[in-house]
């Protein structure tokens, strides 16, 4: 049979059973070609450009596509070649090993290095720079490599990658064989390798497409997919069915011998037509008992003096509700504050933590280990520590994430010390996150949420604060008066119009912060062009374009490549293009994942600051301050950050926003999400598109009313 031997370069298609086309960079064959970049086809689980790949098959002929090699099996072949044993020895396996001392050793011992350390020890005294510490965990590693080798060149044969056989060959040892029996159970204890990679590689593994773990198991992975798609936290029969028999190709009784399956199993829990993770409906019911325990525990301190001292001391006065706000959130255990933009939210901290320090008679140490503020993305909670001159943290940083595990350091074994919790932009906090936060912190600890309960809720399942609010489970103040803004900002009567469903035109175009600019689809980029070249000097955190959805002429991914052109010209700039997206040094960027271990949060926006392009590629990029290295293996953490979504830029706010709302976006003009992207404006809107499709976005109430199980569970705690 004939093989062809290299790296994968890039995806042409791909489909969710794992059907792919791509392109790959042959290195070795042994059959003539023409050409060593070349269309291959076949079924694969996650393929990655660092990894070398054996590939056996064939070529067909395609009438459309041409020549293309269809692969039968494949496998993941370990470094023979000098770049390979490089990228082998900068890798994980090596801790502390990076490129230069990589390249050190293949020099000094030669591309058969690999075999010449395990052989003789004493052989990387030879290369100079090795600390004794380096050398040994160079030996060693290689050594526990190599014995199990075996093990880890089964799992690639099978189809697994070199990254995800030494996860699995590490965890399991000697109970590969027993795992490889029964796949389905890998995602529980280690959850980066998902129920999808391991589906792809069933015709690898023998397993039929009835099989019932990979039934039961691909129905929780349904539910899981279902519930971060639409918020919700249980589906009814026919939904689960639908999308279960779908996603797995099979009938409807061997859907329903999953679900039997895994009622019998604990996994699911049904309650009339709720279908629900048990999961899912444990986190619910632990974070009401939490909630009414808390709001059921108060004092009644009158804080009139505290608060009057405090006003003389920062010389403002507190409307009524901001003085309720204060004193509920000092007197309750429980309690939200609750308000649009330029309300008083960040004032209302600043007092909190204040009059909080004074009684205590904290210095400013001791506050900051008793009083923790907390916010759910990187820019909220930078923004909440600007503002109210107090440190914080966002959750997965206090919690002290751990990524490759998905768990919390802080935990119910090991809580926070902290006395108090204030958590800004509570609308974006999800369920499991909540119930993570609970778990870590002691079961007397404070806990204060802020939020606007008419944006968005989160990405995640669940809408806390929406379900907390309406279920009057607990003490909550509502601020309305504006102060942020001028009292008669347009931005600002332009939000409250559009929680109320209507919209004036007349308020447009009358003051300096609110602007629209009529114009059709075609004529959207040239608009876009007058505004960025009058605002082309303003710093990348100070204006922001927001747009509702990706694709399209006039979603983001286009304008944001038209933005990149129109400011960032490629002509003598360093680049480096990756899934068919250029990046260039001076790019605004987002970050699309949370990483602790530098500091960068999703919907971080930067900019690249360099670009290296020889040798091992890397994008150097400035988060305000924070550099941070990114190379191959994780350039989709970051994407061009000229345009964002409003989802994004929740917990965001810039001093101008620019925000396209044309008919073409559709099914995403709807009330919660333009009213959003209204308010991450502080200082000046500019709206570009149709009248129309602004007053169909206005009018459109989606409230996404989605199906939880929160709100009940606390008004059932009342009741009873």
């Amino acid at each position: 049979m004939s093989y062809i031997k290299g790296n994968f370069k890039k995806y042409i298609f791909r489909s969710e059973n794992g059907y792919t086309v791509g392109l790959f960079h042959v290195k070795e064959t042994n059959i003539q070609i023409d050409n060593y970049t070349i269309t291959f086809t076949g079924f694969f689980s996650d393929l990655n450009e660092l990894d070398t790949y054996k590939f056996q098959g064939d070529f067909v002929f395609h009438n459309k596509y041409g020549n293309q090699f269809n692969v039968t099996s494949y496998e993941v072949v370990f470094p023979d070649d000098k770049d390979n044993i490089i990228s082998f020895l900068s890798s994980e396996l090596f801790k502390g090993i990076g490129t230069k001392k990589a390249e050190k050793i293949v020099k000094v011992l030669g591309d058969n290095c690999l075999n010449v350390i395990l052989e003789n020890k004493e052989s990387l005294d030879m290369v100079k720079g090795l600390t004794p510490k380096q050398k040994s965990t160079i030996y060693e590693a290689l050594l526990e490599y190599s014995t199990s080798y075996d093990r880890m060149l089964m799992l690639t044969k099978i189809g697994f990658s070199v990254k995800n056989a030494v996860k699995l060959e590490k965890f399991y040892q000697s109970d590969i064989d027993y795992m490889i029996k029964h796949p389905y159970y890998i995602p529980d204890d280690i959850p980066e390798i998902s129920f999808p990679v391991i589906d792809r590689l069933r015709h690898n593994l023998n397993i039929s497409l009835d099989d019932i773990e990979r039934v039961s198991f691909g129905i929780i992975y349904t539910l899981e997919n279902l519930s971060f798609k639409t918020g919700n936290i249980y589906f009814s029969y026919e939904e689960l069915v639908s999308y279960s028999s779908k996603y797995l190709y099979v009938n409807t009784e061997v859907i329903n011998e999953g679900i039997a399956n895994l009622v019998t199993n604990g996994k699911i829990i049904i309650d009339d037509d709720k279908y629900i993770l048990t999961e899912y409906y444990n986190i619910s019911l632990s974070i009401a008992k939490k909630v009414l325990k808390l709001s059921g525990n108060s004092k009644e301190k009158d804080y009139t003096n505290e608060i009057s001292l405090l006003e003389e001391k920062i010389d403002r006065t507190f409307n009524k509700e901001q003085k309720d706000a204060i004193s509920n959130a000092l007197n309750y255990d429980f309690s939200v504050i609750t308000g649009g933009p330029g309300t008083g939210k960040t004032t209302i901290i600043k007092a909190i933590t204040s009059i909080y320090k004074d009684i205590n008679k904290f210095t400013s140490f001791e506050l900051s280990k008793s009083l923790v503020l907390l916010a759910p993305t990187g820019r909220a909670s930078k923004r909440m520590s600007e503002e109210s001159g107090l440190p914080s943290y966002t959750i997965h940083r206090f919690l002290k994430w751990q990524k490759e595990s998905n768990t919390f350091y802080i935990n119910e074994e090991n809580k926070s010390d902290a006395e108090m919790v204030i958590i800004d932009e509570a609308s974006m906090v999800d369920e499991y996150l909540l119930y993570n936060l609970f778990l870590g912190l002691k079961e007397n600890c404070k806990i204060v949420l802020i939020g606007d309960y008419n944006q968005l809720p989160s990405v995640g399942p669940g809408q806390i604060l929406k379900d907390i609010i309406e279920s009057k489970s607990a003490i909550v103040t509502y601020l309305e008066k504006l102060y942020r803004q001028d009292s008669t900002s347009n931005i600002h009567f332009l939000a409250r119009d559009i929680i109320k469903g209507t919209i004036d035109f007349s308020l447009f175009n009358t003051s300096d912060d609110l602007t629209f600019i009529p114009c059709t689809e075609k004529d959207t980029k040239d608009i876009l062009n007058d505004f960025l070249n009058t605002y082309k000097d303003i710093s990348i955190y100070d204006l922001q374009i927001l747009a509702p959805m990706y694709k399209g002429e006039n979603g983001i991914d286009n304008l944001n490549i038209y933005c990149q052109n129109l400011l960032n010209d490629k002509t003598l700039k360093s680049q480096i293009v990756h899934n068919n997206t250029a990046f260039r040094e001076n790019d605004k960027v987002i970050g699309l994942v949370n990483n602790l271990d530098d500091n960068v949060f999703n919907g971080d926006l930067g900019e690249i600051i360099r670009i290296n392009g020889i040798g091992k590629k890397e994008i150097i990029c400035d988060f305000d301050g924070n550099l941070v290295k990114y190379e191959t293996s994780n350039f989709d953490d970051i994407k061009l950050g000229y345009v964002i979504s409003i989802h994004k830029a929740q917990g965001s706010e810039f001093d101008i926003v620019i925000l396209p709302v044309l008919k073409s976006y559709n099914f995403m003009l709807y009330r919660k999400l333009i009213y959003t992207a209204v308010t991450r404006a502080k200082k000046k809107l500019i709206i570009i598109g149709e009248e129309s499709a602004l007053k169909k976005a206005v009018l459109t109430d989606r409230d996404e009313n989605r199906k939880t199980l929160l709100k009940n569970f606390l008004i059932e705690g009342i009741t009873f």
